[in-house]
Order: C-alpha cells, then sequence, then structure tokens
C-alpha cells in the first residue's frame, strides 16, 4: 500500500509533468489486515443487530419498511383516538408522510453529491489510483528514489519554522 506522503509525492510528480489529471484523495489500494481479519471471523450478536438495522442489507430493508409504515398509522391511530375527523387527520398524515420521504430522499442525494460518493466519482478515483499504481511500477528504483528525495525537501520546506 503507498503511503500518503508516497502518494502526494506520485501526484506532485506525475502533475508537473504533465502525465495524469489525478486529484490528492484516494481510497486504499488494497484492504488492510485488518479488514481481512474482520471478513474472515465469525459475525457477532453486535454485527448480527446491526445487520437488522443497516439500510444495505436486507433485514435492515425489511425492518425500516415495518417501521415506516407503523409510525403514521400510529399517529394517525392517536390523532383519530384524540376525537379529530378521520378523513382529515388521514389526508394530513397521508400528505406529511410523503412530503417527509420526498425530502429525505433528496437530502440523502445531495449529501452524496456533497461528499462525492457518487459512481462516477467512485471510478474516477479508482482509475486515478490505477493510474498512479501503473506509472509507479513503471519507474525504476533510482527514480523512485529521487521522487522520495524531492518530497521530503517539500515537506522540509512546508514543515521549516517561518524565519522574520
Amino acid at each position: 500500500m503507498l503511503s500518503p506522503k508516497l502518494k502526494s509525492g506520485l501526484i506532485n510528480h506525475f502533475h508537473r509533468r504533465g502525465l495524469t489529471h489525478a486529484t490528492t484523495t484516494f481510497p486504499p489500494l488494497y484492504q488492510s489486515n485488518l479488514e481481512n481479519d474482520l471478513l474472515s471471523r465469525e459475525p457477532s450478536a453486535s454485527d448480527r443487530l446491526k445487520a437488522w438495522i443497516s439500510l444495505d442489507t436486507r433485514g435492515g430493508v425489511l425492518v425500516w419498511s415495518v417501521i415506516l409504515t407503523a409510525i403514521p398509522y400510529a399517529v394517525y391511530s392517536a390523532l383519530v383516538s384524540s376525537g379529530l375527523d378521520s378523513d382529515k387527520v388521514g389526508a394530513y398524515v397521508g400528505s406529511l408522510f410523503v412530503l417527509l420521504s420526498c425530502v429525505l430522499w433528496a437530502s440523502t442525494y445531495i449529501f452524496r453529491v456533497a461528499n462525492k460518493d457518487m459512481t462516477y466519482a467512485q471510478q474516477l478515483r479508482d482509475y486515478e489510483n490505477a493510474v498512479l499504481k501503473k506509472r509507479l511500477e513503471e519507474l525504476a528504483d533510482d527514480e523512485i528514489q529521487a521522487l522520495m528525495e524531492e518530497i521530503e525537501l517539500e515537506d522540509e520546506k512546508i514543515n521549516a519554522p517561518k524565519q522574520s
């Protein structure tokens, strides 16, 4: 796995030479040992509970579907039992539920766009990662060493105390 320092150095190196349009944020190139350990172990009780709550699982979708169906019905029943007209309450609860659902759905989309968590952005990051990895493999050992020295010099310039 490339260290963050080497990644930023490679990005600067290739930018100066006009070889790529890479950005400075990259996901890890390989799974860490911790992730491999987590994938190979038996799920615990808390993991099974999270599977029922997470929207990324079938169980989570079922649980949240039941919850989101029960909440408007419970509100409707409570308002009708308090003496309000059932026709008006049904219209208001239904309208409010649809409005809130649309606002929440749109906010998830806006959140993903703001965090660049869209499919295209992820594909672009993966492509840029692959390009940097390929270019790093093509560099000779002395070029990599020179690049590392250049990165260290730039870090020293940036981190050097400013003299007045």
